[in-house]
């Protein structure tokens, strides 16, 4: 994997994005889980109760991150959610 041989070459480096494949790299990323709890949340605020989402790449951080905070916030709401394609 190039992340992996990145990081053991003690070259400098950051990845944009949270690597799957390697522990202790230095990244930048965004917080995918409350940004998609936000979002639904917000929706259930004002009064959604049927709230599906398209799943991004389970094979990616993000795509795991924000279908987490989506499940989460209509866990919190008592909304069902099995409204999810991949």
């Amino acid at each position: 994997q190039l992340n992996a041989r990145l990081v053991e070459s003690g070259l400098p480096c950051v990845f944009v994005g949270r690597p799957l494949d390697v522990e202790d790299a230095h990244c930048v990323d965004m917080d995918n889980v409350g940004g998609a709890r936000l979002a639904t949340e917000y929706l259930v605020e004002h009064g959604r109760r049927r709230i599906g989402t398209v799943a991004g790449p389970q094979d990616m951080p993000a795509g795991v991150d924000r279908l987490l905070g989506w499940r989460h916030a209509l866990e919190a709401a008592g909304l069902p959610t099995d409204a999810v394609v991949h």
